[in-house]
C-alpha cells in the first residue's frame, strides 16, 4: 500500500505549498498568487515516464481539470 498523506513526502518537512498531490482535498483548496507550487507536480510536468508514486497523484490531480485558477494558470505558463 502507498501512504497517501502529505507527511509522507520526502520534502514535507520544507514544502510551503498549498496544493499537495497527497491530500484527499488537494482540488478543493485555494492558491494564491506567490505562494509555491509542489515540487511533484512539475516533476509530473516535466517526466512523463516517472513511476513514483506521488508524481502519478500528481499527473491524475493535473488531469482532474478541477484545479484551482492559480494553479491551472501556473501550469499552463510552464507548458
Amino acid at each position: 500500500m502507498n501512504p497517501t498523506a502529505p507527511h509522507h513526502c520526502p520534502l514535507f518537512e520544507s514544502c510551503s505549498a498549498p496544493i499537495c498531490p497527497l491530500e484527499t482535498d488537494a482540488v478543493s483548496r485555494t492558491m494564491l498568487r506567490d505562494e509555491r507550487v509542489c515540487h511533484y507536480i512539475y516533476k509530473a510536468m516535466d517526466e512523463p515516464e516517472d513511476t513514483e508514486h506521488i508524481v502519478q497523484l500528481a499527473r491524475d490531480l493535473l488531469a482532474s481539470n478541477k484545479l484551482p485558477a492559480e494553479l491551472k494558470r501556473r501550469v499552463k505558463r510552464r507548458s
